[in-house]
Order: C-alpha cells, then structure tokens, then sequence
C-alpha cells in the first residue's frame, strides 16, 4: 500500500490502493480531469470534520455537476454502477475487511 498528499479534508495523508483485484485507484485534486464525460466513482467531502464518503458523481466533461468531489476513480455506465464500484472501494475500508 502506497500513501500521498490528500487534500486538506482528507488530513495529511490517505492510504489508497493499486488497481488490482477489486481495488482502483483515486486521483485527488482536479488534475488530471477525468478522460470522457460520464459517470463516476467519486470520494466527497461536505466536510473537513467529517472527512469523505464514497459515492457517484457525473462529469460533463468541464466539471462535476457534484461540487464536493475530492477524488474520483473509474468511469460507469450509469450512476447506480458507479455509486457501487465507490462504496466497493472505499479507502476506509481495510482491503481485508471486504467480503
């Protein structure tokens, strides 16, 4: 497991994972900006107390439609694949921890 910089709603550091298995990585920050518009695992902070929560998020190729996007992942088809792959993936979720 590799760590790096996270934004500040995230604390000093956020341990995420390569994809491998069911695991993908997050991009933080907004660059580089997703690919293609569509559908996407996303983290969201509403928060800096709260820290993130997994989710869906829909980019139209400028911007989140989402403002509290603070990472983002792999594209989906449909908000609901998307949401699923995010909570799949959630990187407070101990990778042994996960059925």
């Amino acid at each position: 497991m590799e760590t790096q910089p996270a934004p500040a709603c995230l604390g000093a550091t956020i341990a995420y994972f390569s994809h491998t298995e069911s695991m993908m990585e997050w991009i933080f920050g907004k660059t580089p900006p997703p690919d293609a518009p569509g559908w996407y695992a996303v983290l969201l902070c509403y928060d800096t107390e709260e820290g993130v929560l997994p989710g869906s998020a829909e980019w139209d190729g400028a911007a989140w439609k989402h403002k509290a996007v603070v990472a983002f992942g792999e594209r989906r088809d449909t908000e609901r694949e998307a949401d699923d792959l995010a909570y799949d993936n959630d990187p407070d979720i101990p990778r042994e921890g996960r059925a």
